[in-house]
């Protein structure tokens, strides 16, 4: 999806859900003020979140219905997008009536758990023929836009050696640089086991922590990337 300057002009605001919009949060800081400084194109229309306590604050807030059931606000005929906006364990469910219910979505940036989980809901919504789009921000940057078609065009020359941590720096990083011709990778468990945050309770871990991977672009610099995860127990 290219980034452009240019807005469609609406005959009425897009009426938006968001499902994970508390009174604070991450939601609150950044998807509210956005639609906020878009009236003539979008509405906030409804939310939902996991409690009854921050559903009603935040519906208070905001002045829109709110709910404690994703499914209500898919099912709301002032929402015609909804954006999920929850931990990425939760985003198949948050998701699933959205697309059911032939909305177009907005997600967070992973897509799901795993590969599969990922494809599963990209094959529901294709189906459904619903617009849809995963919240990888850096690619609508008029910034990053500009600094891509400077290097294409050789203006600040060519890229020899990169090192970058991960998550939506490595979106952005594609974005500029192109995508591995070759790679190797690596993962490993470093942490064995993981705290409960709910409970306390200490329980092993079985996942990968650490993911390491380098490589050649395609236009033949080399990079490195290296994830870390979790916390210590």
């Amino acid at each position: 999806m290219a980034a452009s300057a240019s807005r469609t002009k609406l005959s009425a605001p897009i009426g938006v859900g968001i499902v994970g919009l508390s009174a604070t949060g991450w939601a609150a800081s950044s998807h509210a003020p956005a639609l906020a400084a878009l009236p003539a194109e979008f509405k906030l229309s409804a939310l939902s979140t996991s409690r009854d306590s921050s559903a009603k604050a935040a519906g208070e807030k905001y002045g829109v219905p709110a709910f404690t059931d994703p499914a209500l606000v898919a099912a709301d005929p002032n929402v015609s997008l909804v954006v999920i906006s929850v931990k990425v364990p939760d985003h198949k469910a948050a998701l699933w009536p959205a697309l059911e219910a032939g909305k177009d979505v907005m997600v967070e940036w992973p897509l799901g758990r795993t590969l599969a989980e990922a494809q599963e809901m990209a094959a529901f919504a294709a189906s459904k023929g619903v617009r849809t789009m995963v919240g990888l921000q850096a690619r609508q940057s008029l910034v990053l836009a500009r600094a891509k078609q400077l290097l294409a065009d050789g203006k600040i020359g060519r890229a020899t050696l990169t090192s970058i941590p991960f998550s939506h720096t490595l979106d952005a990083f594609s974005l500029l640089l192109g995508e591995f011709e070759w790679l190797q990778a690596a993962t490993s468990t470093q942490r064995k086991s993981v705290t409960v945050k709910e409970t306390g309770e200490s329980i092993p871990q079985d996942s990968p922590d650490q993911l390491v991977v380098q490589g050649q672009l395609v236009g033949g610099a080399i990079a490195s990337i290296h994830y870390r995860g979790g916390s210590r127990a």
